[in-house]
């Protein structure tokens, strides 16, 4: 998503290979950071995935369209065939990371 957002604001084409129904989840900074943080503070050991999860999925053509709405510009697109071993559906269970940072997440706020 941010090289789509780059490019729109570049005026660079933007490809999309297949149909662009593909679905990815989106990570915000802000959360990125915050779980960061907790981990930090946490230590607790193991393999974590985090991500955007289900509630922040969009389709590559939404981003599109959200970017353009953003910064007011068409962007140009170009659709390419599909191509082998893209993921269609890419969204990331953070369920793990979220109940095992569950603690440390609240004492960083109780202190905040």
């Amino acid at each position: 998503m941010a090289n789509f957002a780059i490019r729109a604001v570049l005026g660079l084409p933007i490809t999309i290979f297949g149909t662009g129904k593909q679905l990815r989840d989106i990570l915000y900074a802000s959360d990125a950071a915050e779980a960061f943080g907790a981990f930090y503070r946490s230590r607790k050991p193991g393999i974590y995935n985090t991500g955007g999860g289900p509630d922040n999925r969009i389709s590559l053509v939404e981003s599109i369209a959200l970017i353009e709405e953003l910064t007011g510009k068409k962007a140009q697109v170009q659709f390419q065939e599909g191509r082998f071993g893209d993921l269609h559906y890419f969204v990331t269970d953070h369920s793990k990371l979220t109940n095992a940072l569950a603690g440390a997440r609240a004492s960083a706020r109780a202190k905040a």
